[in-house]
Protein backbone atom coordinates (compact mmCIF):
# COMPACT_ATOMS: atom_id res chain seq x y z
CA UNK A 1 0.00 0.00 0.00
CA UNK A 2 1.31 3.32 -1.06
CA UNK A 3 0.75 6.61 0.65
CA UNK A 4 -0.50 9.87 -0.96
CA UNK A 5 2.95 11.45 -1.21
CA UNK A 6 4.96 7.79 -2.46
CA UNK A 7 1.60 7.94 -5.05
CA UNK A 8 2.16 11.11 -6.17
CA UNK A 9 5.87 10.81 -6.74
CA UNK A 10 5.50 7.97 -8.37
CA UNK A 11 3.16 9.08 -11.09
CA UNK A 12 5.59 12.21 -11.39
CA UNK A 13 8.85 9.99 -11.90
CA UNK A 14 7.65 6.78 -13.43
CA UNK A 15 6.09 6.16 -16.88
CA UNK A 16 4.40 3.16 -17.83
CA UNK A 17 5.44 1.15 -14.41
CA UNK A 18 4.83 -2.29 -13.94
CA UNK A 19 4.20 -3.53 -10.54
CA UNK A 20 5.15 -7.26 -9.78
CA UNK A 21 3.76 -9.36 -6.87
CA UNK A 22 6.17 -12.79 -6.43
CA UNK A 23 4.81 -15.00 -4.21
CA UNK A 24 6.75 -18.03 -2.36
CA UNK A 25 5.96 -21.40 -4.38
CA UNK A 26 3.50 -23.34 -2.22
CA UNK A 27 4.38 -26.71 -0.30
CA UNK A 28 3.84 -30.09 -1.86
CA UNK A 29 0.20 -31.81 -1.62
CA UNK A 30 -0.42 -34.14 1.11
CA UNK A 31 0.18 -36.60 -1.54
CA UNK A 32 3.83 -35.71 -1.86
CA UNK A 33 4.53 -33.79 1.39
CA UNK A 34 3.20 -35.68 4.94
CA UNK A 35 3.15 -32.69 7.72
CA UNK A 36 2.75 -34.03 11.49
CA UNK A 37 2.52 -32.31 14.91
CA UNK A 38 3.32 -33.71 17.90
CA UNK A 39 2.92 -31.80 21.13
CA UNK A 40 5.83 -32.35 23.75
CA UNK A 41 5.45 -30.74 27.37
CA UNK A 42 8.48 -30.46 28.62
CA UNK A 43 11.98 -30.44 26.63
CA UNK A 44 12.82 -33.66 28.07
CA UNK A 45 10.37 -35.59 25.84
CA UNK A 46 11.29 -33.89 22.81
CA UNK A 47 15.15 -35.37 23.43
CA UNK A 48 13.27 -38.76 24.49
CA UNK A 49 11.24 -38.54 21.33
CA UNK A 50 13.56 -37.83 18.59
CA UNK A 51 15.74 -40.49 20.07
CA UNK A 52 12.58 -42.68 19.97
CA UNK A 53 12.37 -41.93 16.50
CA UNK A 54 15.81 -42.30 15.07
CA UNK A 55 17.19 -45.50 17.19
CA UNK A 56 14.31 -47.35 16.48
CA UNK A 57 14.40 -46.48 12.64
CA UNK A 58 11.00 -44.89 12.40
CA UNK A 59 12.22 -42.49 10.26
CA UNK A 60 14.58 -43.70 7.33
CA UNK A 61 16.58 -41.78 4.92
CA UNK A 62 18.63 -38.37 5.42
CA UNK A 63 16.92 -36.25 8.32
CA UNK A 64 17.36 -32.54 8.47
CA UNK A 65 17.15 -31.37 12.19
CA UNK A 66 16.22 -27.45 12.97
CA UNK A 67 17.07 -25.81 16.07
CA UNK A 68 16.73 -21.95 16.59
CA UNK A 69 20.27 -21.25 18.28
CA UNK A 70 23.69 -22.43 17.85
CA UNK A 71 23.71 -24.05 21.10
CA UNK A 72 20.67 -26.11 21.06
CA UNK A 73 23.07 -27.46 17.87
CA UNK A 74 25.72 -28.89 20.09
CA UNK A 75 23.36 -29.81 22.69
CA UNK A 76 21.38 -32.26 20.14
CA UNK A 77 24.46 -33.45 18.97
CA UNK A 78 26.44 -34.37 22.19
CA UNK A 79 22.88 -35.60 23.11
CA UNK A 80 22.38 -37.56 20.17
CA UNK A 81 25.68 -38.97 20.17
CA UNK A 82 25.89 -40.66 23.98
CA UNK A 83 23.01 -42.89 22.20
CA UNK A 84 25.16 -43.73 19.34
CA UNK A 85 23.47 -41.91 16.47
CA UNK A 86 26.29 -39.66 14.27
CA UNK A 87 25.30 -36.41 13.27
CA UNK A 88 26.85 -33.52 12.15
CA UNK A 89 26.22 -29.34 13.32
CA UNK A 90 25.48 -26.85 10.80
CA UNK A 91 25.27 -23.28 11.87
CA UNK A 92 26.66 -19.99 11.48
CA UNK A 93 29.68 -20.61 13.33
CA UNK A 94 31.42 -22.72 11.09
CA UNK A 95 33.44 -21.43 8.00
CA UNK A 96 32.19 -21.75 4.74
CA UNK A 97 34.58 -24.27 3.86
CA UNK A 98 33.55 -26.75 6.57
CA UNK A 99 29.95 -26.26 6.15
CA UNK A 100 30.41 -26.76 2.13
CA UNK A 101 32.11 -29.82 3.09
CA UNK A 102 29.71 -31.10 5.66
CA UNK A 103 26.56 -30.26 2.94
CA UNK A 104 28.54 -32.48 0.88
CA UNK A 105 29.17 -35.30 2.80
CA UNK A 106 25.53 -35.34 3.83
CA UNK A 107 24.80 -35.03 -0.20
CA UNK A 108 27.31 -38.47 -0.35
CA UNK A 109 25.33 -40.23 2.32
CA UNK A 110 28.10 -39.96 4.84
CA UNK A 111 26.15 -38.40 7.50
CA UNK A 112 22.16 -38.81 7.59
CA UNK A 113 21.24 -36.09 10.53
CA UNK A 114 22.28 -32.80 10.35
CA UNK A 115 21.48 -30.25 13.10
CA UNK A 116 20.90 -27.36 11.71
CA UNK A 117 20.42 -23.37 12.48
CA UNK A 118 18.81 -20.99 10.20
CA UNK A 119 18.79 -17.79 12.12
CA UNK A 120 19.51 -15.82 9.09
CA UNK A 121 17.69 -17.53 6.64
CA UNK A 122 19.85 -16.19 3.81
CA UNK A 123 22.28 -17.85 1.02
CA UNK A 124 24.30 -20.67 0.54
CA UNK A 125 27.97 -20.47 2.26
CA UNK A 126 29.56 -20.44 -1.32
CA UNK A 127 27.52 -16.95 -2.25
CA UNK A 128 28.27 -15.48 1.03
CA UNK A 129 32.16 -16.08 1.01
CA UNK A 130 32.03 -14.98 -2.07
CA UNK A 131 30.70 -12.04 -0.84
CA UNK A 132 32.37 -10.86 2.47
CA UNK A 133 35.03 -8.39 2.25
CA UNK A 134 38.81 -9.52 3.16
CA UNK A 135 39.40 -9.65 6.87
CA UNK A 136 35.44 -8.86 7.63
CA UNK A 137 34.67 -10.46 10.65
CA UNK A 138 30.73 -11.23 11.82
CA UNK A 139 29.12 -11.01 15.28
CA UNK A 140 31.37 -13.53 17.58
CA UNK A 141 33.15 -15.54 14.48
CA UNK A 142 29.03 -15.90 12.73
CA UNK A 143 28.95 -15.55 8.88
CA UNK A 144 25.83 -13.11 8.74
CA UNK A 145 24.98 -13.99 5.39
CA UNK A 146 24.30 -17.24 6.43
CA UNK A 147 20.86 -19.80 6.42
CA UNK A 148 20.28 -23.36 6.22
CA UNK A 149 16.82 -23.06 5.59
CA UNK A 150 16.94 -21.60 2.00
CA UNK A 151 19.66 -21.53 -0.58
CA UNK A 152 21.50 -24.79 -0.13
CA UNK A 153 20.80 -27.56 -2.02
CA UNK A 154 20.28 -30.62 0.10
CA UNK A 155 19.89 -34.29 -2.11
CA UNK A 156 17.01 -36.84 -1.12
CA UNK A 157 16.03 -35.42 2.23
CA UNK A 158 13.70 -37.70 3.69
CA UNK A 159 12.32 -35.43 6.47
CA UNK A 160 12.41 -32.51 8.16
CA UNK A 161 12.43 -32.25 12.35
CA UNK A 162 11.59 -29.02 13.90
CA UNK A 163 13.46 -29.83 16.89
CA UNK A 164 12.58 -25.85 17.86
CA UNK A 165 9.82 -24.48 17.12
CA UNK A 166 10.40 -21.97 13.75
CA UNK A 167 10.46 -18.23 14.63
CA UNK A 168 7.91 -17.26 11.71
CA UNK A 169 5.28 -18.95 9.39
CA UNK A 170 8.62 -18.11 6.55
CA UNK A 171 10.81 -19.91 8.51
CA UNK A 172 8.60 -23.26 8.61
CA UNK A 173 8.01 -22.79 5.04
CA UNK A 174 11.57 -22.29 4.10
CA UNK A 175 12.26 -25.50 6.59
CA UNK A 176 9.73 -27.89 5.19
CA UNK A 177 10.73 -26.84 1.34
CA UNK A 178 13.86 -28.83 2.36
CA UNK A 179 12.66 -32.23 1.78
CA UNK A 180 9.83 -33.92 -0.72
CA UNK A 181 11.11 -32.41 -3.53
CA UNK A 182 11.57 -33.30 -7.30
CA UNK A 183 8.44 -35.96 -7.28
CA UNK A 184 10.57 -37.15 -4.11
CA UNK A 185 7.94 -37.94 -0.61
CA UNK A 186 9.26 -35.95 2.38
CA UNK A 187 8.02 -35.83 5.98
CA UNK A 188 7.71 -32.73 8.06
CA UNK A 189 7.45 -32.74 12.07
Amino acid sequence: TFNEDVQTLKELVLHNPVTLRLQEAPLPDSSQLSQFQIQCETEEEKFLLLYALLKLSLVRGKVLLFVNRIDRCYRLKLFLEQFGIAACVLNSELPAQSRCHIISQFNRGVYSYIIATDEQDLAEPEATSRKRKKGSKGEKGKDQEYGVSRGIDFHNVSAVFNFDFPPSFESYIHRAGRTARVQNPGTVL
